[in-house]
């Protein structure tokens, strides 16, 4: 019989790229009965997972309130052995399952305490103060854990000493809709993916755009805020840009393809200095050579294909941009990055770490 398990989010997609396109499907293969409760708007099976609908509500009360009890009251009937978490608000569920005789993992795919320092909250201190707030209830919850999963070494052991294991969230190499970039074009063509925020630098790399000839800025993802959408707008770059909006997981590989070079340029705030840019992994193995934010952490993990600036020096950023309108350059950036990817940074080989995790936990 099939050990049956169920992964839980409320506020991820339901075909996100880490919970679904990876966890959920590799665990499916290796023959687990594999639940995925998520909002939707139906259930259905994909790809050897059980899609489990939850009401669909762009409320985050509403999602907090109301969607994880209709999720944890789902997952009760499913008669799963493990409940699999991916968000920071699902946490409070721990002891209930634990007390119900099941093995609670919980996979943080942020450091979410130095994340909440980086929200908009009031005054520093305030959101020092509901960080601290927040790894204290974290790390009470985690006592009902059977495993505490992260993306990084260093969240990892900040998480917990003694039951945390390390699964990146490095690009499916396989993956059929991977096809290298041919570098060629009049118009060097550079492309961001991912939320578009201002601590992602979106208004700076639209400035920077603004000053370089011949070259034009993609942004494939979703505004957070209208606000911040109107402010760069208004910026003297936007003429030049092409504003994708959020597309499917698999989806922004075709755009990946079509382009020259990828654009990781964040702020340093806590939560993203010792991160592992998903995106960044992506555009390598696209032959895309990046241009990334100076961060210590970053220089010493991306060995090949990358070119570092300074987030808030846009002179550096619009140096590093007329420098990859080199083809011969981009080329031989894109070909190092990504044979440095494929051999080191695949998710093929993460997989291996999480089913074991699973099958010591259900052993």
């Amino acid at each position: 019989m099939k050990t049956r398990i169920a992964h839980f989010t409320t506020l991820h997609p339901p075909f996100d790229s880490r919970i679904f396109m990876k966890e959920c499907v590799s665990l499916a293969k290796e023959g687990y009965e594999v639940f995925l409760v998520v909002p939707h708007t139906e259930s259905l099976d994909k790809q050897g997972v059980h899609v489990v609908a939850l009401p669909t509500t762009t409320s985050r009360l509403k999602k907090l309130f109301i969607t994880a009890w209709q999720g944890f009251f789902a997952i009760l009937k499913l008669n799963v052995s493990v409940v699999h978490m991916h968000d920071p608000e699902l946490i409070r569920f721990a002891p209930l399952f634990w007390l119900l005789g099941k093995k609670v993992v919980f996979d943080s795919h942020e450091h979410v305490s130095k994340q909440i320092e980086s929200k908009p909250l009031g005054p520093m201190f305030v959101r020092k103060t509901a960080g601290l707030i927040y790894k204290w209830i974290e790390k009470f919850y985690m006592l009902f854990c059977a495993r505490v999963i992260s993306v990084t070494p260093e969240i990892a052991r900040a998480l917990s000493k003694n039951k945390s294991a390390v699964v990146r969230n490095y690009p499916i190499l396989s993956l059929p809709q991977i096809q290298l970039s041919n570098q060629q074009g009049a118009i060097t063509q550079f492309i961001y993916c991912g939320g578009l925020t201002e601590i992602r630098g979106i208004y700076e790399c639209i400035e920077a755009i603004a000053e370089v000839d011949n070259a034009s800025l993609t942004l494939v993802g979703a505004w957070d805020f209208e606000a911040y959408r109107q402010k760069c707008m208004s910026s003297k770059g936007w003429a030049k840009v092409n504003e994708v909006g959020h597309v499917p997981a698999a989806d922004v590989y075709g755009y990946y393809a079509q382009s020259h070079v990828g654009l990781a340029i964040l702020y340093p705030e806590k939560n993203y200095l010792e991160s592992l840019p998903i995106k960044a992994f992506e555009y390598l193995a696209c032959g895309l050579p990046v241009i990334m934010s100076n961060f210590p952490y970053w220089e010493k993990t991306f060995v090949e294909g990358c070119s570092f600036v300074t987030p808030s020096n846009p002179n550096e950023m619009v140096a590093a941009m007329k420098r990859m309108q080199s083809e011969s350059l981009r080329l031989e950036m894109g070909r190092k990055g990504n044979v440095w990817v494929k051999e080191n940074c695949s998710w093929e080989n993460e997989a291996s770490t999480l089913v074991q995790l699973y099958k010591e936990i259900t052993k």
